[in-house]
């Protein structure tokens, strides 16, 4: 067996230098619960100081649960799939990448739920109030915290495992999958927006944390899995 060199390629670099500009413009431009935050949050409250579509039935019933049925579903049809390949002993690569999804999946939206859990950053629904028809936003993160990053946009986001787990061997597939995470996470972000569940960072965040967790999940397998292509260890 030989070693391969393990450096990283033009696509590893990509993605390096995509996530840290990306978090340096996050941190200057919207600062949680932030003048954006604030913008694009302002639309939906109430002259009465609440969120007007907070308890709609429609954005309850479809953007939040039956978005997130959708992505419980795709997790499920590769737990199915892994299944099957495993008994009926077939096609090791798509095993793999049913593995790298659905770990990739759990540790993501796991992972942030842990964030949200210690968080001091108060939901948008907690912290709004208006004075002579002027909106304003507590800063008190003693009101209510625990809201910080999105959590019901990280299930969405969680799907960008779909981009690095079949970019090799499916690149069509891989190509589909980023566009479906990108619409069900943006889906699943603005739906809370609109009830005032969650400011525009918070959602950003969820989605910043899930491309770096798939990233890392990615490299991870390829690294040390063996069945996928290229592999680091090859035969002589």
């Amino acid at each position: 067996m030989v070693l391969r060199k393990n450096a990283l390629n033009a696509f590893d670099v990509s993605n390096l230098l995509l996530l840290c500009i990306s978090c340096l413009l996050l941190n200057i431009f919207i600062p949680v619960a932030g003048k954006v935050d604030q913008l694009f949050s302002a639309p939906w409250v109430s002259p009465q100081g609440d969120y007007t579509y907070m308890n709609n039935p429609y954005l309850i019933s479809i953007g939040h649960y039956g978005l997130k049925y959708v992505v419980i579903c795709i997790a499920v049809l590769h737990l199915i799939t892994l299944f099957y390949l495993k008994l009926s002993k077939r096609n090791p690569i798509l095993q793999k990448i049913c593995m790298m999804v659905l770990f990739s999946m759990a540790c993501s939206v796991s992972y942030i739920a842990v964030l949200k859990s210690f968080s001091a950053h108060a939901c948008p629904w907690s912290m709004v109030s208006t004075h002579l028809g002027t909106i304003h936003w507590s800063q008190d993160v003693n009101t209510s915290a625990k809201c910080f990053p999105g959590g019901h946009a990280s299930g969405g986001f969680s799907l960008i495992i779909l981009f690095f787990a079949y970019r090799y061997d499916y690149p069509k597939i891989a190509q589909t999958g980023l566009i479906l995470a990108l619409t069900l996470g943006l889906m699943m972000s603005w739906v809370q927006m609109i009830r005032g569940a969650h400011f525009l960072s918070h959602n950003l965040w969820s989605l910043w944390w899930s491309w770096l967790i798939a990233f890392v999940i990615y490299k991870t397998f390829r690294t040390f899995y063996s069945g996928f292509k290229p592999l680091l260890l090859e035969c002589s």
